[in-house]
């Protein structure tokens, strides 16, 4: 369950965060279009992004659609997850969880900590 719990927290990260992202950079460019350019048109503007991803080989599509692979990958793993967790036990996969989370922590303090010394040095 370990192995599941890890693909199942990378996967959903990384499909929330990529369609999270697409959508506020849509906004975020459709903004700057707007300010850029106050007379430019939303069927405009459409015309552009079909011209864009034309030029793009369909690539912010595709990813979009990888995305949305690892979010169905990832319900399908917490749906074995709850299956493994009840033929195991939620207690151990807890545990596991706990024990994942506080190493990650770990890590990522370290890391900072690690930065946080180069700059230090390198700002004196």
């Amino acid at each position: 369950p370990l192995v599941t719990l890890c693909t199942w927290l990378l996967l959903t990260t990384a499909a929330v965060y990529c369609l999270a992202f697409r959508a506020e950079a849509e906004v975020a460019i459709h903004a700057f279009w707007r300010c850029a350019n106050p007379a430019l048109t939303t069927e405009l503007m459409r015309e552009r992004e079909r011209e864009n991803e034309a030029l793009s080989g369909g690539l912010l599509s595709d990813v979009s659609s990888v995305a949305v692979l690892c979010a169905a990958n990832s319900a399908a793993n917490a749906f074995f997850l709850v299956a493994g967790c009840s033929v195991i036990g939620w207690r151990r996969v807890l545990r596991a969880g706990v024990a994942l989370g506080s190493a990650g922590s770990l890590f990522c303090g370290l890391l900072l900590a690690a930065l946080g010394a180069v700059l230090h040095l390198d700002g004196g």
